[in-house]
């Protein structure tokens, strides 16, 4: 029955994937926790008619529409404000990414398509509605950044190229809404072009000067014409460049922390709270703060819903502990209750900058932003790994390093148990002294106390000097069968069950792994292209400044006086006009159609359907017989029977 709605409906990509998130989330209910395992499968089987349409269509340039359309229509209630009305807020490779939404379950099957993947990259290389420029899919990193340095010699390294797809219909109401309307009616909106290009007239006068002086048209116009139009600018919009900059910037940041602690003439900013403020913490502080507020721009909204979204990503949920840990680092700093975070010689003259950097005795206080630093920096290496899952080797592994901490977890949670148990006991075979520090005293934690010496012994630093045989019986036997014993649970056995584990799940993950890692892909180009700002931190508060804050106001303006209602840009969205949007439902209706002939031939071909074929033809044939044996049964009850038999002579 689903099948059959399905074949009829209008928008048939979109229809499957929202059945196959439907199933997916009613699968993950507690009430229903009996149909689970239908629900996951119908839920496939849903996502595979999508992909069929998909499979109906041989270029993948034709199949771009259909997997970013937005389809809309005309809401003419007023004649005189005719408006346009989305039918859909998301495209289907939105809902297939769960792009911006905690409610969507991603589809990967549908992701991991050629198509989808193609219209992907169309997307990181700037080839899409909206778009100014387009860069070469196969342009590396070092030459996109070798091209960003020189923005004044557009073309040089990296080859730019008008974008390819028209610009989306972003105006759903005003005037000139109005006019489309009037034209649509009148039957003249169709072979109408409408093209604004402000270079067209420096073009012209360019090309009347090439004739009059009669030299050929070279690369020098292009030169020219983004010089006079600032055009070099769109270069450093595609999603690809922006990556590019921003994994070149946190590089540079990752370096920078790894120098400073080496700087042997470190230079004071300022004082506060008689403590020395260096210009290189200053310059961490602005620079992790930019970071932190161009995280702000990546917010849906300023609420729960939206902070929700935004934690659920893993990356995410990093720039939370990071922008915490600076957070305090620095009101740490600059209220003087801590040394400096960088520990080297401040010149000639004095041995250390920080006298009470190695005092065990100065306050816990002082040594805290040095610590919260540390652990900063831990998480600013770590972050590399985001830009470097780019590449499908190395996303790969992060997806299996990922689901193998889980099975670190539950294997840490085992041998805790171990651990604390074996080293209670051996606190009470072997007591210390009561002039020894405590276990729980801070200068013996994790120390050289007897109760710790079963975390030692995991690492292979057990203390042999534990078994000694001057004990009392039994002890000189129990103490080192307890310490045979727990090495042999420790180091052989869950050692070992740990590394089994842990080839299982690389053997599990690794048959999915690429399917996830393009579906991950697909929500860093979505990432790059809506939320980066071009310029990298700790420059980004410039874009911010001049070109988002303004964009707000004027969005406000237009929404305070009503002057124009556009559509929302993020994501991947293709808003196209009315001729178009014909020709691309068209197209998605066909494609509906084939593939729905070629899932028959299919169905047909497979040996349960011969089975039953042959089931079908065995019963007919059955009945058949039946039917001829009761026919002659009754002529031979009919037939009359003669009381005596033929004499012969």
């Amino acid at each position: 029955m689903a099948r059959i709605l399905w074949a009829k409906t209008d928008s048939p990509v979109r229809a499957a994937l929202l059945a196959a998130q439907l199933c997916r989330r009613l699968a993950e209910e507690e009430c229903l926790r009996a149909d689970e395992r239908e629900l996951s499968s119908q839920a496939d089987d849903f996502e595979l008619l999508a992909v069929d349409v998909l499979d109906a269509i041989r270029e993948s340039d034709d199949a771009f529409a259909l997997v970013t359309l937005i389809p809309w229509r005309w809401a003419v209630s007023n004649p005189d404000r005719p408006r346009r009305v989305l039918l859909w807020t998301d495209s289907a490779l939105e809902l297939a990414c769960a792009v911006g939404s905690e409610r969507s379950a991603p589809c990967m099957q549908f992701v991991q398509h050629r198509h989808t993947q193609y219209a992907l990259d169309k997307y990181f290389c700037g080839d899409y509605p909206g778009s100014y420029v387009r860069i070469p899919q196969a342009a590396s990193l070092p030459a996109i950044l070798l091209q960003a340095i020189l923005p004044f010699l557009p073309g040089l390294v990296v080859e730019t190229a008008p974008c390819s797809m028209p610009p989306n219909q972003l105006t759903l109401k005003g005037k000139s809404v109005t006019k489309r309307y009037q034209s649509f009616q009148k039957g003249q909106l169709q072979n109408r072009v409408f093209e604004l290009d402000p270079e067209l007239n420096l073009k012209k006068h360019l090309a009347k000067a090439y004739n009059v002086l009669g030299i050929a048209q070279s690369n020098v116009e292009e030169v020219v014409v983004s010089a006079v139009n600032f055009g070099f600018y769109r270069f450093y919009l595609v999603p690809k460049v922006k990556f590019t900059i921003h994994f070149t910037s946190h590089l540079f940041l990752a370096a920078f922390v790894s120098y400073m602690p080496f700087d042997k003439h470190p230079t004071r900013a300022f004082q506060a709270g008689g403590r020395d403020i260096l210009t290189s913490e200053i310059i961490f502080f602005i620079w992790c703060l930019n970071r932190s507020i161009g995280e702000l721009a990546e917010l849906q909204s300023f609420t729960m819903e939206g902070l929700l979204i935004y934690a659920s990503s893993h990356w995410n949920q990093i720039d939370l502990i990071s922008s915490a840990l600076l957070t305090v680092t620095t009101c740490l700093r600059l209220t003087g209750h801590g040394e400096s975070i960088w520990h080297g010689p401040l010149d000639s003259r004095g041995p250390w900058l920080d006298h009470n950097a190695n005092d065990p005795n100065a306050p816990w206080m002082d040594h805290l932003p040095a610590n919260l630093t540390a652990l900063m920096v831990i998480l600013i290496y770590y972050r590399i790994l985001q830009y470097l899952r780019c590449n499908e080797s190395v996303g790969v592994l992060t997806i299996v390093l990922n689901q193998m901490m889980i099975d670190v977890m539950y294997f840490v949670i085992v041998l805790a148990v171990f651990m604390v148990g074996f080293g209670v006991a051996y606190s009470i075979l072997r007591p210390v002294s009561d002039d020894a520090p405590g276990w729980a005293q801070p200068e013996n934690f994790m120390g050289q106390h007897i109760m710790y010496s079963t975390f030692w012994g995991v690492m292979g630093f057990f203390n042999p000097n534990l078994a000694v045989v001057d004990q009392p019986m039994p002890t000189a036997i129990i103490m080192p069968t307890l310490m045979v014993s727990y090495q042999f649970m420790t180091q052989i056995v869950l050692v070992n069950l740990l590394i089994a584990k842990m080839s299982d799940t690389f053997a599990r993950i690794s048959i999915h792994g690429e399917r996830r890692w393009r579906y991950e892909r697909s929500q860093l180009i979505a990432e790059f292209k809506d939320t980066k700002a071009p310029f990298p931190p700790p420059f980004n508060v410039l874009w911010i400044i001049f070109v988002n804050i303004p964009l707000h106001l004027r969005d406000q303006y237009r929404k305070r006086f009503r002057l124009e209602v556009l559509a929302p840009t993020t994501g991947f969205k293709l808003i196209p006009d009315q001729a178009e949007l014909a020709r691309f439902e068209r197209r998605e209706t066909d494609a509906r159609n084939s593939s729905l002939v070629r899932r028959a031939k299919r169905e047909s071909a497979t040996g349960d359907a011969r089975i039953g074929e042959l089931q079908e033809t065995v019963a007919r044939l059955q009945q058949s017989i039946r039917n001829n044996f009761e026919m002659l049964s009754s002529r031979l009850i009919a037939r009359p029977v003669s009381d005596k038999a033929p004499s012969g002579s």
